[in-house]
Formats: structure tokens, C-alpha cells, sequence
């Protein structure tokens, strides 16, 4: 008889949490930061609008073509307002420093300074989880960064010895590496919150927000020497490298040669360290980006020999990859009118495409896994992997915060699951069975089927109906998959 729901949830979080110590360890590359938090309500950007002395016809274009960098304040505005009307987050880059400085200077309120960077903050998560050894790579260090670090001494990062050998350190004990700063603006937003323009009206159909970011060293995928000198000791002491960070190039300055000659940087420490570690699983963690030049040189260089063996990203992502790899039909319908059944084909046509082992796709109310026939893990362990890290992304949801262990009755109504599953878990259970591939009512009870010539594993996650934050979820739901399907091999 099959597990319900939570007794799965439970028995998944405990079996996990008892082997962690299992894993060598996870390396993760490159873009670390330090992010500056900024609560936005309506009638503060209302205000910003009046001050900038913007047009409401010229920003609602603004906010319809949604161009993706700013290369001014009102480009700044367009995107936040973007976001509630489109409900959906997105990082834009700032093209110059002049416009940096003054949003800097000009945003209302106080901000907080946290941990960013997809790296930054899966380094943290995957730290506090106690996995053994957690190597990050950061390309600048300032004094605001290293104390966001956590101070575990399992988080480590690769510098070069006064005998130029290659130590790995606690980064708040580094001294070596640039102190350069530069902030990314995160601007939270509330659900049901909205934006008043004469007869212009948008609503926030989420929690939501909006990232404007000036960063020269990740713009331009610096990476640090001690990093690239080190791949082939880093990647023997590890099982998972997760890359990211290619949405911040900065094409305009870079130029498509630019663009070309930092992904091979990336793809020839790739090679590097497989051939170091031939086990070792590379997981690219996707982050959206409007700039297709980059995703598609990305795609292009990278499926040339089999560097990606696995993929995370969410519904926008999906479709900015499909667009990429000659599914812009798709892409464009997913992005038009989303439907599970269209999410199902993308998974597929990017997994064949990019002849990917695994991909894994996090939205609201369900994570999904799609991995080849005969991948290193089992798809009932896949299963548990993915409980195991809705519980630990909730629990950041919830509090902020990633702890080892968790009091799930204090904190979740695990019952809650088996008798209202979630809304999207229910629409891919409904997807499948109208294209014959299970019955319903089957799905729902097991989660996993064959879907083509690979294996479909689908749970519905715990859910935060008021999250305190919602910046980096995406990446740590990603990264601690990956730790626990490690600990389950």
C-alpha cells in the first residue's frame, strides 16, 4: 500500500537528514553578491513615478515591451511595475553606474543587506544542512559579504597559499580576494497590492520582486584564480558542481565575442573537472533573463559535448530555454496562456535537446523532476529527495532561515496534503491522464510515471500562504534536491 503524503513527507525528511554525512561534498559557481532589500508599496512608487515626473501613457509602453535593462531610473520604475502587472519576478541589469548610484541614493525607506547570488545563498543553505564540504566561489570578498557567509567551517573557499598551492578557507577568514562592492536592489512586493495611474490599474497577483543589478565583476563572469587553478582538486572532492550566473553578462559592454569567450571559460573548467571526477554531476541553475543572445550562445557552445548533465529552472525560464533551441512556438504559447500539459512537453524537448540526464522545475504547489532511464538514483528516492527540500524551502519561506532540523508539526500541517492537494500537482495529474499516459487518481496517490523515455516524479510541496521571503526558494529548493538525492544513491 502506498505512503500517504505526509507519512511520506516525514519519512523522507528523516531518511535524508540521517545521510547527508554521506555525501563528499557540492562545489557552486560563480555569482555571489550581497543583495539590499527594499520593501516597496504602492503609494511609495507612486511617489517615485511623480518625482521622476513620468508619463503614465509612456510608462505603461514601457511596462508592455518590458525591454529588460535599465539604462535609467524610468526603466528602473518599468520593471517594478512589470511585475505587478505580469505577476512574475525578474533581474534586470543596470547599464550604467550614474543610474546605480542614484537609485542607491533615491529609494525610499530602509533597506537590509543579505546573502545573494544564486551561489551565496545555496553556499549558506547547503552549509547549514551540514552536507560535509560545501566550496564556493565568489569573485569579489568586501567586509558586507563576509559576514553574510554563515561560520561553519564545512563552507570553504579555494585560495592560493603564500607557496601558491591551493588551500580551501572559511571565506570570513579570507584576505585575498578584492573588496569591491556593489549592492543588488532587491524590491519586494506584496500580493493584492496595486498601482493607481489615472485609468491605469495593476494588481500584485503574488508576493513578488524585482531586482536591479550593477555588479562589473559578475557582469563580466570573473573568476577568481584561485577558483580555475584549483578545478581538478575541488571537483575530486566533491559530487555536484551547480553553475549559474551567465544571465548577469553584460552583453552590451562584452559584445557576442565577449559573451562566447567567458561561456568556453566556464565549459573548459567543465571538462576540466570531469575528467578529475568522471561521477561528478554538473547542474546548471538557471536565472531569467530577456537577453536570448546569451542563452542561446550558452546552448549552442555547451551541447556541443555533454558539459550539462542536469538543469533547474521555472516557468519563465522554460520558456526563455525553449525559445533558444528552436521551440520558440512552444515558448511562446507557454508564455502566452501557461498549461501543465505545455510544461510537460518543454521538460521534454529540453532534455532531448540538450541530451540533459535531469531536469528539474520548481513552481507554486509542485516540483518536478524528469530524469533519464537509468539514472544514479531511484525514482521512489527522487521522491523522497524532493519532500525532503519542500520542507527545507518552506521552512525558509517561513522564517528565513535553513536549520538542520525542523519541528514539522510545529511549523507545517503535513496532514493538509493528503486530503487538498495542491492545485498545480492536480492539473499535471489531470495533463497525464488526458494524454492516457496514468490514470488520475493513480498519479495523485504515487507521483512518478514513464513519461517517453524518461521518468516523471511530481510532488505537491508544502506550502507558506504568508512567506517572509521569497528571494533565492528557486535555489534552494534546486541545490538541496541535489544534496539529498547525493545522500540517498
Amino acid at each position: 500500500m502506498s505512503k500517504t503524503w505526509s507519512e511520506l513527507y516525514r519519512n523522507s525528511y528523516q531518511e535524508v537528514s540521517n545521510n547527508l554525512k554521506s555525501i563528499n561534498g557540492i562545489a557552486v559557481g560563480f555569482n555571489t553578491n550581497v543583495d539590499a532589500i527594499y520593501h516597496m508599496r504602492s503609494d511609495v512608487i507612486v511617489d517615485m513615478i511623480n518625482k521622476l515626473g513620468i508619463d503614465s501613457v509612456a510608462l505603461y509602453k514601457k511596462v508592455v515591451k518590458w525591454k529588460g535593462i535599465i539604462e535609467d531610473p524610468e526603466d528602473y520604475i518599468a520593471g517594478l511595475c512589470g511585475c505587478f502587472e505580469k505577476g512574475k519576478a525578474s533581474e534586470w541589469i543596470i547599464q550604467n553606474e550614474e543610474t546605480y548610484n542614484y537609485l542607491l541614493e533615491n529609494l525610499p525607506g530602509e533597506r537590509t543587506l543579505r546573502m545573494g547570488g544564486q551561489v551565496g545563498i545555496m553556499a549558506n543553505v547547503l552549509s547549514e544542512l551540514g552536507i560535509p564540504k560545501v566550496i564556493v566561489h565568489t569573485s569579489t570578498l568586501p567586509k558586507e559579504l563576509k559576514s553574510l557567509f554563515v561560520k561553519n567551517k564545512n563552507l570553504v573557499i579555494p585560495i592560493h597559499d603564500k607557496n601558491g598551492n591551493i588551500t580551501f578557507t572559511q571565506p570570513r577568514k579570507v584576505k585575498s580576494i578584492d573588496d569591491s562592492l556593489f549592492l543588488h536592489i532587491i524590491s519586494e512586493i506584496d500580493k493584492g497590492d496595486g498601482i493607481k495611474l489615472g485609468n491605469i490599474k495593476w494588481i500584485c497577483p503574488r508576493n513578488n520582486r524585482f531586482i536591479a543589478t550593477f555588479d562589473p565583476p559578475n557582469a563580466k563572469l570573473d573568476i577568481n584564480l584561485s577558483f580555475s587553478d584549483g578545478i581538478n582538486d575541488i571537483a575530486k572532492l566533491t559530487d555536484v558542481l551547480i553553475i549559474s550566473g551567465f544571465h548577469m553578462l553584460n552583453s552590451n559592454e562584452l559584445g557576442i565575442e565577449g559573451v562566447k569567450e567567458r561561456i568556453k571559460a566556464v565549459l573548459d573548467l567543465i571538462q576540466q573537472a570531469k575528467q578529475a571526477n568522471p561521477l561528478l554531476i554538473v547542474h546548471l541553475e538557471l536565472s531569467s533573463t530577456k537577453n536570448e543572445m546569451i542563452l542561446r550562445e550558452l546552448f549552442n557552445l555547451s551541447r556541443k559535448d555533454e558539459y550539462l548533465d542536469s538543469l533547474g529552472c521555472n516557468e519563465v525560464e522554460l520558456a526563455e530555454v525553449l525559445n533558444v533551441i528552436g521551440e520558440s512556438n512552444l515558448s511562446k504559447s507557454i508564455s502566452q496562456e501557461p498549461t501543465q500539459t505545455k510544461f510537460l512537453q518543454g521538460y521534454l524537448k529540453i532534455c532531448q535537446k540538450l541530451s540533459l540526464k535531469r531536469l528539474h522545475f520548481h513552481q507554486y504547489g509542485s516540483y518536478v523532476l524528469l530524469t533519464k532511464n537509468g539514472y544514479l538514483v531511484s525514482n521512489e528516492k527522487l521522491k523522497q529527495a524532493l519532500c525532503y527540500a519542500s520542507i527545507i524551502t518552506a521552512y525558509k519561506a517561513l522564517t528565513g532561515e535553513t536549520k538542520k532540523k525542523i519541528d514539522l508539526d510545529t511549523n507545517f500541517d503535513l496532514q493538509r496534503l493528503n486530503s487538498r492537494l495542491t492545485k498545480s500537482f492536480k492539473e499535471i495529474a489531470a495533463a497525464l491522464d488526458k494524454e492516457n499516459i496514468i490514470m488520475k487518481e493513480e498519479f495523485l496517490l504515487k507521483g512518478i510515471t514513464q513519461y517517453d523515455d524518461y521518468n516523471l516524479i511530481v510532488i505537491p510541496t508544502v506550502n507558506v500562504s504568508k512567506p517572509k521571503y521569497t528571494v533565492g526558494l528557486g535555489d534552494t529548493v534546486s541545490s538541496t534536491t541535489l544534496a539529498a538525492e547525493i545522500a540517498l544513491r
